[in-house]
């Protein structure tokens, strides 16, 4: 899980076994900020930061948040929490400055969508992420791993590559190793409809043997383009 702790630098510290010590990553929190939390667990670490915020949201994906509002409580900071105890699909997310996750892996594409293109105006997401999955997104024009999810992400936001970090780090174990991210919406976006960028994108991606002159060679297929320009793109869709 993630949590939150106070100092001269707040840091976002991960819950890792006594074998392997503990890291943190350095997050720039202000006392006015308000910082959104997917899936914070029961809040061991997190409540420690109360003092330091004006707000801190949570949307969680399954229901612990007694444990979580007894422990807040138990430091006097309970008027600085707010829980929501909601699918983060479903959900519609409060204000907030800054994100801090540990996502699901099934739902890291729509949820960074829904982050990302939903309108939220916030600086920093730090999430933790599948190692593969992080890869992707972290890929350059060029590359040989170059795909549709870091293009999309890319016309909007920036990404930063933390660290990587071991399955073996964490109890109990996942089954694969994971890696820390930060996305930094950009401040200036190209003016671009964004069904049609994504209709586009999905084009130049289906056929990764083919270059994008014979892609667009075909009649049906700029058609096909057409077409998908009109419908309006879910959050699942958009990466």
């Amino acid at each position: 899980m993630f949590g939150l702790i106070s100092g001269k630098s707040v840091r976002v510290k991960f819950a890792r076994s006594s074998v392997h010590g503990t890291r943190y990553v350095e997050v720039d929190i202000r006392p006015t900020d308000t910082v959104l939390e997917i899936g914070p667990g029961t809040g061991t670490l997190l409540s420690s930061s109360l003092r330091l915020l004006k707000r801190f949201s949570q949307s969680k994906l399954i229901e612990e948040w007694w444990i979580l509002n007894k422990r807040v409580a138990g430091k006097g900071l309970q008027d600085r929490l707010h829980v929501i105890c909601k699918d983060a699909m479903k959900a519609e997310f409060p204000r907030f400055d800054l994100v801090v996750a540990n996502i699901p892996y099934g739902i890291s594409s729509p949820l960074i969508a829904k982050l990302i293109y939903g309108g939220n105006l916030f600086r920093s997401a730090t999430l933790l992420l599948q190692k593969e999955f992080a890869r992707r997104l972290l890929a350059k024009p060029g590359d040989s791993e170059s795909n549709r999810l870091a293009v999309n992400v890319k016309l909007v936001a920036d990404v930063e590559f933390v660290m990587d970090v071991s399955k073996r780090e964490f109890l109990p174990c996942p089954k694969v190793d994971s890696s820390v991210v930060i996305i930094r919406p950009k401040i200036e976006i190209p003016n671009v409809n964004l069904n049609e960028w994504c209709a586009f994108t999905r084009s130049c991606f289906s056929k990764k043997n083919k270059t994008l002159g014979a892609t667009f060679k075909q009649k049906k297929k700029v058609i096909q383009l057409l077409k998908l320009a009109e419908t309006t793109s879910s959050n699942r869709e958009m990466l």
